[in-house]
């Protein structure tokens, strides 16, 4: 998926700094997420659910949001699933 207009948004509670990015500024439209709290990153995929999990490494079990925790930058790599990831849903721009 490429996104012509990216926008970043950025917030925090009282255990994350959360760093989105999605095609506008409405958190519902959020395509993924950077969650950053002591013990490490997690990476947050908001279409998650219907990806195609072979290894087993994302975490969750809801309909939508999936996360892969990178406690190391060597955990990056595990991201090379190729096609299948290619595979989120359309997202319509708001107007």
């Amino acid at each position: 998926m490429t996104l012509e207009v990216g926008v970043q948004l950025v917030w925090d509670n009282d255990n994350f700094l959360v760093i989105a990015f999605g095609p506008t500024t409405r958190p519902s439209q959020v395509v993924l997420s950077l969650a950053a709290q002591r013990s490490g990153v997690a990476l947050c995929l908001q279409h998650g659910g219907g990806l195609a999990d072979p290894q087993q490494l994302l975490r969750g079990s809801g309909v939508r949001v999936r996360t892969l925790r990178l406690e190391a930058p060597d955990d990056l790599d595990r991201l090379r699933y190729g096609r299948s990831w290619t595979r989120l849903p359309q997202l319509r721009p708001c107007r």
